[in-house]
């Protein structure tokens, strides 16, 4: 059985004061290396609408793992989530640019790596100047093998022998 979680975080910002009027000096760590290199070649202005709609995804990330609270008190807790442009590298999609295609996909980093598997959680970002809102679904899968010893094991040991 397939069952999803949900979460959208929304970010307000003055796109006149540009990107620092969205990150603030309390969440640099909020991003890694490699989303502060991407972006490169953006303007100012967009450069904010960017990382604003990079953080409302890593919000809404950390939000539909249950570890909004957490967060509040880690900030660099949001580092650990990093939002890659282009399609995942275990899909045979051949779109390769989020500004192209809008398919940004989620990477978690070793603080997280226990949260949930990467590839089950998928994200919609959306942005203009001023706000930036996005969404996050996280797919929680239960293969059959383990729903059947979930079911054995709460099957009393008279009835599951008389099934054999």
């Amino acid at each position: 059985m397939t069952s999803y979680s949900t979460a959208v975080a929304e970010v307000l910002y003055d796109p006149a004061a540009g990107h620092d009027a969205v990150i603030g000096p309390h969440l640099r760590a909020a991003f890694t290396e490699a989303e502060w290199a991407g972006l490169g070649g953006h303007s100012h202005a967009r450069s904010a609408e960017w990382l604003a709609g990079r953080l409302a995804a890593k919000r809404a990330v950390v939000a539909v793992l249950n570890l909004t609270q957490q967060a509040s008190q880690e900030p660099g807790l949001l580092g650990a989530v990093e939002i890659v442009p282009g399609v995942h590298p275990s899909t045979d999609d051949n779109e390769s640019d989020c500004r192209g295609s809008h398919r940004p996909w989620v990477r978690l980093g070793e603080r997280l790596t226990g949260a949930a598997d990467a590839r089950q959680i998928s994200i919609s970002i959306s942005h203009r100047p001023g706000r930036a809102l996005a969404a996050a679904l996280l797919e929680n899968r239960n293969d059959q093998r383990s729903s059947e010893a979930a079911a054995a094991a709460t099957t009393p040991a008279s009835a599951s022998e008389a099934e054999r």
